[in-house]
Order: structure tokens, then sequence, then C-alpha cells
């Protein structure tokens, strides 16, 4: 393992400790009885960038067993089910189990973690039938990421696509500046579409609102196409969590960010996808 891998793996073992810090903040807040807004995307939004990290490092257990969690937490992102007591209690063992598993790798990065109790867990998660518990208002803490120079000096092609043509800018202005890299900028899904069509992109940022084919369509004929972009990172920006579909495919290789993101962790968010890419 060179420099940069042990560097990387580290790197990503810090930001799933910053997804999991919010998501016990959740479930401090689900165990209190408050009220948190938009609870369920929330969970899972975190859990899917938990799982996308965790598998980016090479972490394959870790990656399956909170790909099971992600799994069943759907009937709930789809407001088909609502949290009872014992779900929450579950989260709270995953939290635990995740957060020693983590210390575990700080201190072998190759040890064997078995997960085999908490899948017996996660099954039983959504089966209860009792009162659900609600959530108040919930605001992330900003996290804390060091700028990274890109870790090689591969020319890459990226696209952004968002309506508002000064994101665009200041977007394109940075990944000029931080990575060797040709930038794109359109400014709705229906061109962005059109170009992945034609044009290969080793990374895709997008809005979620936009003109003519918002961003979950745009990610849907992405996936579902046969365009050359098929497979291709893509980094969903929001302003709001967008509504996740239960197909699995759509979300492979995807992180989602809030629209007002440092540059360290948009930096931190590209290097993990390229690497996920470069791996595959």
């Amino acid at each position: 393992m060179d420099d940069f891998e042990r560097e990387f793996i580290l790197e990503a073992v810090e930001e799933i400790s910053d997804n999991l810090e919010r998501l016990y903040e959740i479930i401090t807040d689900l165990e209190k009885g408050l009220d948190v807004s938009d609870v369920y995307n929330e969970i899972f939004r975190l859990v899917h960038n938990v799982k996308g990290n965790s598998k980016s490092a090479g972490f394959d257990s870790f990656s399956s067993i909170v790909h099971e969690l992600e799994t069943k937490l759907l009937p709930f992102r789809e407001g088909e089910k609502k949290f009872s007591k014992v779900d929450i209690e579950i989260l709270d063992s995953c939290y635990s189990v995740f957060t020693n598993s983590l210390d575990e790798i700080k201190s072998n990065l190759s040890c064997d973690l078995d997960f085999t109790s908490l899948s017996k867990d996660i099954e039983k998660f959504g089966e209860a039938e009792d009162s659900p518990s609600t959530t108040h208002n919930y605001v992330q803490n900003q996290d804390h990421i060091e700028n990274k120079k890109p870790y090689n000096e591969v020319k890459y092609n990226f696209l952004i696509v968002d309506d508002e043509e000064s994101i665009c800018e200041i977007l394109s202005e940075y990944l000029l500046h931080t990575f060797n890299c040709d930038v794109l900028s359109l400014y709705d899904g229906e061109a962005a579409f059109k170009s992945c069509q034609k044009n290969q992109y080793d990374l895709i940022i997008t809005d979620f609102n936009m003109p003519k084919m918002n961003g979950l369509v745009f990610l849907e004929n992405l996936r579902k196409g046969h365009t050359v972009n098929k497979d291709t990172p893509v980094i969903f920006s929001s302003g709001y969590n967008p509504d996740l579909t239960p197909e699995s495919i759509i979300w492979e290789n995807v992180l989602i960010l809030n629209k007002v993101v440092s540059f360290n962790k948009l930096n931190f968010s590209i290097q993990c996808l390229l690497h996920t890419k470069k791996s595959a």
C-alpha cells in the first residue's frame, strides 16, 4: 500500500465517521421523542454515503452490511413505514457497531470484520409495529476536511449541470484550479443528457431543480440508457434532499451533497468517486 492509498483510506474513514456522527445526532433526537423534519430521507442519505465511502476504500464487508441497512430503509424513505422503538434501537446498534469497526480499521487497515450478529438484527428492522417516533428540524454540522491536491496527473473530463450560471462558473474555476481537467458547463438536464450520449465524462456534478429535465430524471436516463456514461460517477448537488427512488441502480456511484458545500468536502467527494471508478 503506497502513501497516497493509505492517506485516501484514512480520509475515507474520517468521512464515514463524520456521517455516523450526524446519524448519531438524529438517533439521539429520535430517542428523546423530538420531531426531526425529513428524517427518513436524511438517514437514508447518510447511510448511502457511508456505503459509498466504505466501498471506495475497499472495506467490502463494511460496505455490504451498510447496504443491508440501506435496503431496509427504502420502505421508510418511500413513506410506506414509520420507525418503531425497536427500529430506533437497531439503528443505535448499527451506529455502535459501525463506530467500533472503524476504530478497528484505524488500528489495522486490513482487519477482518464480522457483522454476522448485526446482520441478524438488521433483518428485524421494520418488522415491529409499535407506535412510531418522530423528530424535529435537524441541522447538520459543518465538517472540516483539509484540501488535498489530485492524487495523480491523469487528465479528467468533468461535466457540471446547473441552471445557475454563477454556480457553474465557481465550480468550473475551482475544478480547473484543483484538478488536471477539462470542464463543460451546461444549464439544463436535457442538454446534459444529449452531451452524455456523445461525450465520455469521468465525473458529473448535477443540480436537482433544473429546466426541461430535472436532476433525478437526468440521472435515471443516464443509468437506464445506453450512453457511454451509464456508470459514470455522479455528485448530486441539491438545496434539499432529493427523492431517492428505491431502484438501487440509479444511486450506484452517486454521492449526495448539500448545495452549499465547502470545497474541501467537494474535493474529497470527487477523489472518492474517481478512486472508486479507477478500482472498478
